[in-house]
């Protein structure tokens, strides 16, 4: 396994200022939430956020349950790491007026969802969903799973709308000195290519065409990561289906929210909503152009 570059940098100006913010919604949902937000900023060497809301962004849960949970979450952040900076912050209103706002000052916020039953919070994967399409840092949606493993999956479509998602699973590769896994579905080929089909290319061919367009677009990113080893993944399956197969032996899934296209995009989202139920591991959802903000 390769290790952690302890002079890595960031991909934003603000990486080691701004915070890792969860979300403390007075469930023990949420506090699993905490525990991986705490791991991942002693990682980074972070401070915590800890987002507790109130109104109509949550259940009416009363506010001593609320506050006896982010004590607990502060011990629980302290039990990682004794001098990490916490800061609480008390959000009303809706995702777009209480959740939104908190993904500027914030590097990633992490959300908790429900359970394998079907159980989710408030806050679960719908309201994932709708923060993702309008945040400003990626959203971590962390599963009721105890996994093991080490490696980074992250899924791409082969387009430079990917191109936020594979920045942040190259660092967070680096960060944790494992194996990123960038898996390409043949599904994506025949939704942004369209010349496959007039060609009426053998599905080798195709293949062998997908795998060349998968290894240019991780390229560069090898060069700026050279100490992230790489496994390149394209197989004929649907991107949900392939990439929720992967989450059960990663770390780490990371995807984009949209941008393949008007049409193409649609089904993207579509895949990450699916993927917020379905991945066993915690589920990182970029949206696209991040990076130009």
């Amino acid at each position: 396994m390769n290790q952690p570059n302890p002079n890595r940098t960031s991909r934003g100006k603000h990486w080691g200022t701004q915070p890792i913010a969860v979300v403390v919604d007075g469930t023990e949902e949420s506090l699993r939430g905490v525990e991986w937000a705490a791991g991942e900023a002693a990682l980074h060497k972070a401070g915590v956020m800890l987002v507790r809301p109130k109104g109509s962004v949550l259940r009416r849960v009363p506010g001593s349950v609320i506050d006896a949970d982010v004590q607990r979450a502060r011990e629980i952040i302290k039990a990682h790491n004794p001098d990490a900076s916490i800061e609480v912050r008390t959000v009303g209103g809706g995702v777009k007026t209480g959740l939104v706002p908190v993904t500027l000052d914030a590097h990633m916020l992490v959300i908790a969802a429900g359970s394998e039953q079907g159980k989710r919070t408030r806050l679960g994967a719908p309201y994932a969903a709708l923060l993702a399409a309008k945040a400003h840092c990626p959203i971590v949606v962390v599963p009721r799973n105890d996994l093991t493993a080490t490696h980074v999956v992250v899924g791409i479509d082969g387009t430079e709308s990917s191109e936020d998602a594979i920045a942040v699973a190259f660092e967070e590769a680096a960060a944790r000195g494992a194996v990123l896994k960038a898996v390409h579905t043949w599904n994506d080929f025949q939704l942004t290519t369209a010349i496959a089909a007039e060609a009426s290319l053998a599905w080798d061919e195709v293949e062998t065409g997908e795998k060349v367009v998968l290894s240019t677009r991780l390229a560069g990113w090898r060069d700026k990561f050279p100490e992230v080893d790489v496994v390149e993944v394209v197989t004929k399956d649907s991107p949900a289906r392939q990439l929720a197969h992967q989450s059960q032996s990663a770390a780490l899934l990371v995807v984009g929210s949209h941008g393949r296209g008007p049409i193409s995009g649609l089904i993207f989202r579509s895949t990450s909503e699916t993927l917020m139920y379905a991945s066993r591991c915690p589920l990182v959802v970029v949206r696209n152009g991040l990076r130009k903000e």
